[in-house]
């Protein structure tokens, strides 16, 4: 995760907030995952939803 934070950063203009959070919750998920024995569809449309929320989050910060 270090990596994709300072590429986030980099491309935030110093409005990190809303990224940061969304990583830190990212993470947590993470490690739950890599604790499980799988995945599930619940899990994979979880996962889904944070990149949207990335991707959305970056969208504003282009603007």
């Amino acid at each position: 995760m270090p990596f994709l934070r300072g590429k986030l950063s980099s491309v935030s203009d110093g409005s990190f907030d809303v990224l940061n959070e969304i990583l830190n919750e990212l993470e947590k998920f993470y490690e739950e995952i890599s604790r499980a024995n799988g995945i599930s569809e619940k899990e994979l449309k979880k996962l889904e939803l944070y990149r949207d929320m990335l991707v959305n989050a970056l969208r504003e910060r282009a603007r």
